[in-house]
């Protein structure tokens, strides 16, 4: 007899067995990954607060006004400016 579908049956096991595992590791990573992001956002909170200034505007969450219009805030001053605008209207400062 042929060891062939021996070899086969067996690395089909393990390729099984491997299958069944891989979502298991995959949520542990992502625990993971979440507890760091949520690190980070601490460590950059308190660097914010040590450094003096307002916290930055998150790129996640576009901020809008009262008649829901896009707007961005400028770092540096705080102000608020419309969304077409390359350039901070009350300092002058570069918008991202």
């Amino acid at each position: 007899m042929s060891e062939t579908p021996i070899i086969f049956a067996l690395l089909a096991l393990i390729y099984a067995i491997i299958m069944f595992l891989l979502p298991f590791f995959i949520m542990r990573i992502r625990r993971e990954v979440i507890a760091i992001n949520q690190k980070m956002s601490r460590v950059e909170d308190l660097l914010v607060q040590l450094a003096g200034k307002p916290p930055l505007a998150s790129a996640a969450a576009p901020k809008t006004d009262d008649r829901e219009r896009l707007l961005k805030v400028c770092e540096n001053c705080g102000r608020k400016n419309a969304i077409r605008e390359v350039k901070c209207v009350g300092c002058g400062d570069v918008l991202q």
